[in-house]
């Protein structure tokens, strides 16, 4: 899949949730703090809510996620995921296709890098040790008043 067919493909923010859902980044199906059966309310905001009327209980679909604490919209979010999977996730690039800060790119750069640091150490945990080489870059990409951001490459060689 390209990314024009990924944007034809994910033409709102319903749709990004069920992209999210098929690949396993968001839940099918959630139970509320009382153990109820929770359905997907698609409206301003999308969330779970209780199907139960007496109990009504309420939580945005991000939470529990790894898009939780995250404003980006879903759509724009998977978007820069492909961009960045296919390292095309650049400052100007993303100003250029989704409209995002420089900010705004830095932080979900350094976020896909952090989930991807945590996904090899849950492998880890899950496979018996093995040797690897880890070889890390160190690049200043960007220098403001007062900040200085850097950009880690991790290299991995087993």
């Amino acid at each position: 899949m390209n990314s024009f067919q990924l944007d034809e493909s994910v033409t709102n923010e319903s749709k990004a949730v069920e992209f999210l859902q098929k690949h396993g980044l968001i839940p099918d199906s959630k139970k509320c703090e009382n153990g109820h059966e929770m359905k997907l309310s698609f409206g301003k905001v999308i969330r779970w809510r209780c199907s139960l009327r007496s109990c009504r209980k309420q939580i945005g679909v991000r939470v529990g996620t790894w898009f939780q604490g995250t404003k980006m919209p879903l759509k724009t979010a998977i978007l820069f995921i492909y961009f960045w999977a296919n390292k095309e996730s650049s400052g100007e690039r993303m100003k250029k296709k989704l409209d995002l800060s420089p900010s705004t790119t830095v932080d979900w750069n350094s976020l896909l890098r952090e989930v991807c640091v945590f996904m090899e150490k849950q492998e880890d945990s899950n496979l018996e040790r093995k040797e690897v080489t880890v070889e890390v870059d160190k690049t200043n990409f960007a220098q403001r008043s007062r900040d200085i951001h850097f950009f880690y490459e991790f290299l991995c060689k087993k």
